[in-house]
Parts: structure tokens; sequence; C-alpha cells
């Protein structure tokens, strides 16, 4: 393969077992990300799997070069023990380890947790005292079970008055201090309201006003802590970030790259195994699938594969969760009381946001009056004569291909359920395609980084990446373009942990909105939450005494008002970013 290995802030893929999940399918779960400013591919990425066997991985792996340093700045040497106060951060000697795992000296049995009945604690409940004139909320953190992601449950006491008193906002950094309700000026009866934050996980529901469970002491929880926790972590703008971990045997991550690894909680390392890239140069890829974005005809800027709208269906089917998203499922306890779903519930997801995909994908491959970056889709406001809002195609619907469904719809990704590989295999996958080379969208740094993907002529792209050819779908535009490949890599049998329970750490009351009249007002709230993995996607709803509600947009209606009937069809997701 003569494509290069992008970096990872311009186009990264990622690989999971969906083994033990409430919602994946099984077999292994394969993403492209691209970021928005590589762009939309200018073919159909090309995708490619090699196996390496646990006994293998054995004889490839090495256990020294490691440089440990502790929170304290001291640098260790194995054996060595971890406290909860000193977590360890290990170095790696080379730039290309995939697969790590970690050798203990001994790990005692996880204790069973305290709190909730079938749930499990894995925070403190938060009990704030009430301010002046309102009701704050116990906020509960649920266990992170078998599902997609985490959850917070916030419950609420509602406040009958619309002032908004001092001191809404508690101190504590923990402690989301929400108000909200309804107000009905001929009784003014407090009213009980549940706020709920998910991406996915169990929500255990206490009842609101409920006492905080008696076995959920400090020192109960603190015992019932899992005993190690073993981390990948990567550099970000906030600093270094949890990519992934593992808090029970085998003690095994897998990303490609695994820049460093942090161990925390308590327990005696007495070891480390590590795997790199270039110790397996040799390997064999063959080819997997190839991936088109869903057009039925070529177009100026992208040549599709014969059948892409067919095989964009059968992505959506095949990868298709099986219990509904917790974003249409609001109402249910949690992942697993989700009700069941399959291909046919996200094909119809997928059709809702169908047209309004395909109007972008024609805008950006058939407008040839701007670089495909510069495309605007234009909307009026309805209402306001002469005003428009604009928004930048491409980016925007890259950010949509972060929801599953679309992901796989616009040939992102994809599950591979006839891998052979046992448990304790590395899966590799190798997501490779032709970007459009816009030099100036880049930081000189950045662009440097590209210059041995650059090809300028159109014999040089088929001599390179002969699949082109092959398949018949080689670029009709001329150049250049950039030939990039991502990696990404899977443990069989082993997934990580699910991400980190999400948190509220702050609410802004911003009062009272004139409408609708009683008894349905509205308030509003800015609520701000940390802890959300990369590509994340979000769930929230309201739970009150008409019972939960979603608080996401529908197709074409935004977000419902409290009071009338739900729009047709299902809410859309939240795809969680930055600012």
């Amino acid at each position: 393969m003569s494509s290069l290995q992008a970096p990872t802030w311009a186009f990264t893929a990622e690989a999971l077992d969906g083994i033990g999940d409430t919602h994946l399918p099984p077999g292994i779960h394969v993403r492209a990300l691209p970021s928005p400013q590589l762009g939309v591919p200018a073919t159909p990425l090309v995708v490619y799997r090699a196996v390496l066997t646990p006994d293998r991985i054995k004889r490839l792996s090495v256990g020294t070069g490691m440089v440990w340093i502790d929170s304290r700045g001291s640098t260790l040497t194995v054996p060595f023990d971890v406290t909860p106060d000193n977590p360890v951060i290990g170095h790696f000697p080379v730039a290309d380890v995939l697969h790590a795992e970690l050798l203990l000296a001994a790990v005692p049995d996880r204790p069973t947790r305290p709190g909730l009945p079938g749930s499990g604690l894995i925070g403190p409940v938060l009990a704030i005292e009430p301010g002046r004139g309102f009701d704050v909320p116990r906020l509960v953190v649920p266990q992170a079970g078998l599902g997609i992601g985490t959850a917070a449950t916030a419950a609420l006491a509602s406040s009958t008055s619309p002032a908004t008193p001092a001191g809404a906002n508690p101190p504590g950094p923990a402690a989301p201090t929400t108000q909200t309700g309804q107000t009905n000026p001929s009784a003014p009866t407090p009213l009980t309201s549940q706020l709920m934050l998910t991406a996915g996980a169990p929500v255990a529901q206490a009842p609101v006003g409920a006492a905080a469970p008696a076995a959920a002491s400090a020192a109960a929880l603190a015992a019932a802590a899992p005993t190690l926790r073993f981390e990948a972590l990567a550099p970000s703008a906030q600093g270094l970030a949890v990519l992934q971990s593992r808090s029970r045997a085998p003690y095994a991550l897998a990303a490609s790259p695994l820049p460093l690894v942090r161990v925390a909680g308590r327990g005696r390392v007495s070891g480390i195994r590590w795997l790199a890239a270039s110790r397996f140069k040799d390997l064999k890829f063959g080819l997997w699938e190839v991936w088109s974005l869903p057009l039925d005809r070529p177009a100026p800027r992208y040549v599709p594969t014969p059948n892409a709208l067919a095989e964009a269906k059968a992505r959506v089917d095949r990868a298709a969760v099986l219990r509904q998203p917790m974003y249409v499922a609001y109402g249910a306890a949690g992942p697993a009381a989700a009700p069941a779903a399959g291909g046919g519930a996200a094909l119809a997801r997928v059709a809702q946001v169908q047209v309004d995909l395909q109007r972008w994908l024609h805008r950006l491959l058939h407008d040839l009056s701007a670089p495909p970056h510069a495309l605007q889709d234009v909307q009026a406001v309805s209402g306001h004569a002469g005003s428009e809002v604009k928004l930048p195609i491409e980016p925007f619907m890259l950010a949509g291909a972060v929801d599953p469904d679309v992901g796989h719809h616009l040939g992102f990704g994809d599950v591979d359920q006839k891998v052979q590989a046992g448990a304790g295999s590395l899966v590799l996958y190798r997501v490779r395609g032709l970007w459009r080379w816009a030099p100036e969208r880049w930081h000189k740094l950045q662009a440097d980084a590209f210059g041995a993907a650059i090809r300028l002529k159109p014999e040089e792209l088929l001599q390179a990446f002969p699949e082109l050819k092959k398949f018949g779908i080689a670029p009709t535009e001329e150049g250049p373009f950039v030939d990039l490949h991502a990696s990404a890599v899977a443990l069989v049998g082993t997934p990580p942990d699910l991400p980190a329970t999400p948190a509220f750490t702050a609410t802004v009351d911003r009062g009272w909105l004139a409408t609708p009249p009683p008894p349905d007002v509205r308030r509003a709230l800015r609520l701000q939450a940390q802890g959300f993995v990369p590509h994340a996607v979000a769930a929230l709803a309201a739970d009150d005494s008409r019972g939960p509600r979603t608080l996401h947009a529908f197709v074409g209606r935004g977000r419902p008002l409290v009071g009338p009937p739900l729009p047709a069809g299902t809410p859309l997701p939240l795809v969680v970013a930055r600012p």
C-alpha cells in the first residue's frame, strides 16, 4: 500500500467489538471519520483487513522500553504500586503502538456496588440545601452498565415562582442546580420534574424527593470503586484525554495509535507487553469492502460504485442497533429496557433526513461554481422577509455522519460480521481514499505533512491505487489529490469499558419565556456538561407531571413544545461538539 498514513488531526478510523452490548449487533464495528477540514472524499473508500492471532501477538510483543512517571513526577520501575491519589502514566519508546496489555501482580475481585436496586452507584448522591424560594435537585449518577455510552439523571423539584432567586447556582463543581416547572395561576401547586442526560447507559431513576440510599456512604462508595483502571490517553486541546479504558482482566487496550497509557486506582503493576505496527510490516491486508456515497449515477466530482444505493441500504440494515437508541426511547429506564428495533427502524430514521442529505450531496458534487468547502446552504427565515440563514454544507454533513445510521448511509462505516478471528485476536483495518488537495486550507506545517501523499497526474493515481481502476471509481475531475489511509484496530472479545459518565457542571437560568400562555409556560435553561468522548451522540429528555418528553428536535419542526402532541417520526440525535 503506497498511500500515506493520515495524521490523526486530519483523518481517523475506529473499530470496536460489539460483544456484550445491549444495542450493537455482533461483529466488529468500523467507522471512518474524516475531519471537516479534509472534507468529503473524492472517491469511495476502500477498506482492507488483516488479523493477528493471539499467538502471533504474544510472539511480536515486547515488554521493555517503557518509561513510567507518577503524578508527582517520579520515574518508576516495575514492579510498582499504584494508589488512588497517585496515578502513573506510561510512555512508549515508539510512536506506532496499537496494543498493550498491563500485567498485575495481584488483582483483587471487584466488590459489589451498593446503592440503587438493580443498578449501583459509581458516584455520590449529591443533596444540595434548598435555596430561597425554590428546590434544587438531587443528582443520581447511575452505574455504567452494558450499553452504548453513559448516563446521568437529575431529579428536580420545580419552583412555583417565576422569579429567579439570588444564589440559584450553589457552589460546587459537580452539582447541577436547575429549576424548571409550569405555572397554573389558579392553583400554584409545585410540580415535579426530572431531567435526564444520557449517552446510552442504564439510567436508574430514584423517586423524586426520595432520600439518598443509606448504603451510599462515602466509605462504601470508595470501597466500591474499581480496583484498577488501565487507560489509553491522547493529547487534545484541553490536555490529555481518555480514549478508552479497561477496568477488569484482561487489562488490554487496542487503538491506532496508542500514544500514552495511564494506570489509576489501586494495584501492583508487574509489567506491560506492547505491540507496535512496525513489528509486523510483512502483514498482508486483504480487501474487505468499498464504501461509496449513496449516488445512483456519476457526478462531476464523484464516481460511485455501480450499486451504491443498494450497498448504502445494506450497511444501514446490517449495522442497525438491536434496540431503539436512547434519544428515541427517552422514556426507557436504560438501554436494556429500550424497545427492540432493527434494520427497518434504522432505515426509517435515515429516510427522515434523506431528502436533505441528497440535496447537500448534489450541491457538493455538481455545483462547480466554488470548491466543495465553500458551498453553503441558504434558507429563508420564515416570518422575516428578506432574512436568511447560511451554513457550510460540507462540515455539517460530516458532523451528521457521526450519527451511526447516517454514517453507514453515507459510506463512513459498517459492521464486519464475517471476520474469522478468535477471542484475543487483533483485527486491523485500513480505510483508504482520495481527497481534493487544497493547501490553502491548512497551516504550512500541516500542509507539509501531506507531501508524500500528493498525486498530480491521473496515471500516478491508477498506478499507486489500482483498486480505482478495478472497481471503476477513479475520479474524472482534475487533481491534485491526496492519497490517505487511516488505521483502526479492535481486540476480539475484549471491548473497552463504557465511557465515563458525563456530568452537569453548570446551569444558567435564562428566565421564563413569554409564550406559550399558562399552564404550558416554559423556562429557558442552559445546561453545561462535560466528560463526553470524541464523536459522541447524546440524548436529552425531561419528565414532569405529563410524563417523559424528548428535548430533541424533529425533522422540519424543531424542538416540540410542551402540550401539543409530538410530531410524526422520531427525534433527531444530538451530536456532541465543542464550541
